[in-house]
C-alpha cells in the first residue's frame, strides 16, 4: 500500500495535531516527512503561523485605548512609511509593503508607536488589501473619533508574482479616507501630497527598467539620449570622464545636456539644463 493510500482515511481532522495534519500535506505532495531535512518541519510551520496570525488573539480597541492623551492640538498628524507584512487570505502567501496614516485630531491624540502595533495587529490575520486598509482607518475613527482618518497601502502580492499571472513589477494601492479626509478634498490632497508613491524603477533606453538610483540624468550624444546613472553627484568636473564617489558612474564621450528624471519624466531636445 503506497503512503497516499494509507492517508487517504485519517481517524479524525479534530483529533490530529496541527504537527500531524502538516506531515499529512507532506505526504500528499509527495514528501516523506521522516527525512532529515523534514522531520522538525512540522513543529517550525505551527510556529510561524501562530506568529503570523497572532492578530486574532488581540483587540485592536483595547490596544488603543491604553494610550490616549488629551490635547488641543488640531492639525494634521501623519506616520508614513510603516512596514507591513500580512498572509493573502486566498493563497496563504506573503503580501508586504508600506501604510501611510494620517487623522487630525479633535481633542484626543493617540501615542504614535500605536499606530504601528495596530497595523500589526490587523496584518498578523489572513487579510485583503482593501479589508486590511478600512479595518485601520474604521477603527481608529471609532476610537479616537478624530475630525477624520486616511490610510494609504502600498504593497506587492506574491500571490501575483511568484504564481498565476507572475507580474514582478506591480503594485497595489488602496485608501481609505473617512471624515473630513473624504469630505474635504483639500485635506485629502494634503495628505496624498505628503505620502506620494515612490518609484522603484526609472525608464532607460531601448525599454530595460534598472533599479531607481539616487540621481539619475540623460545625457544627450547625437539625435538620442543615453542614460548615465550616478549616485551622489555635486559638480561635473570633467564631462568627457563623469566620476561618483559613493555609486557607480557610466562616462559618456560628450555631455551636452544633463537633466535629473523621474519616472514620469522623458526629456526632449529641449531639455537643456545643466549642472
Amino acid at each position: 500500500m503506497s503512503p497516499l493510500e494509507k492517508t487517504k482515511e485519517p481517524p479524525t481532522l479534530t483529533s490530529a495535531t496541527y504537527e500531524d495534519l502538516v506531515r499529512e500535506m507532506l505526504v500528499r505532495l509527495g514528501e516523506d516527512p521522516t527525512r532529515e531535512g523534514l522531520t522538525a518541519t512540522p513543529e517550525r510551520v505551527r510556529k510561524a503561523m501562530e506568529f503570523l496570525t497572532k492578530g486574532y488573539q488581540e483587540d485592536p480597541e483595547v490596544l488603543l485605548k491604553g494610550a490616549l492623551f488629551t490635547v488641543s492640538y488640531d492639525e494634521m498628524v501623519i506616520v508614513k512609511d510603516i512596514e507591513m507584512f500580512s498572509l493573502c487570505e486566498h493563497h496563504m502567501l506573503p503580501f508586504f509593503g508600506k501604510v501611510h496614516v494620517a487623522y487630525i485630531p479633535n481633542g484626543r491624540v493617540i501615542g504614535l508607536s500605536k499606530i504601528p502595533r495596530l497595523i500589526e495587529l490587523f496584518s498578523r490575520r489572513l487579510q485583503i488589501q482593501e479589508r486590511l486598509t478600512t479595518q485601520i482607518a474604521e477603527t481608529i475613527q471609532k476610537v479616537i473619533e478624530p475630525q477624520g482618518v486616511g490610510v494609504v497601502i502600498e504593497a506587492r502580492h506574491l500571490c501575483m508574482m511568484m504564481r498565476g499571472v507572475e507580474k514582478q513589477h506591480s503594485a497595489a494601492v488602496t485608501s481609505s479616507m473617512l471624515g473630513c479626509f473624504r469630505n474635504e478634498e483639500e485635506t485629502r490632497s494634503e495628505f496624498l501630497s505628503l505620502t506620494p508613491p515612490r518609484p522603484t524603477s526609472v525608464y532607460v533606453k531601448n525599454h530595460r527598467r534598472v533599479p531607481r538610483p539616487s540621481f539619475a540624468f540623460f545625457a544627450k550624444e547625437g539625435e538620442d539620449f543615453d542614460i548615465l546613472i550616478i549616485g551622489v553627484a555635486t559638480r561635473v568636473a570633467h564631462r568627457s570622464s563623469l566620476r561618483s564617489t559613493r555609486h557607480r558612474a557610466y562616462p559618456l564621450k560628450s555631455i551636452q545636456a544633463v537633466w535629473p528624471m523621474t519616472l514620469d519624466h522623458r526629456p526632449t531636445t529641449k531639455d537643456t539644463s545643466c549642472l
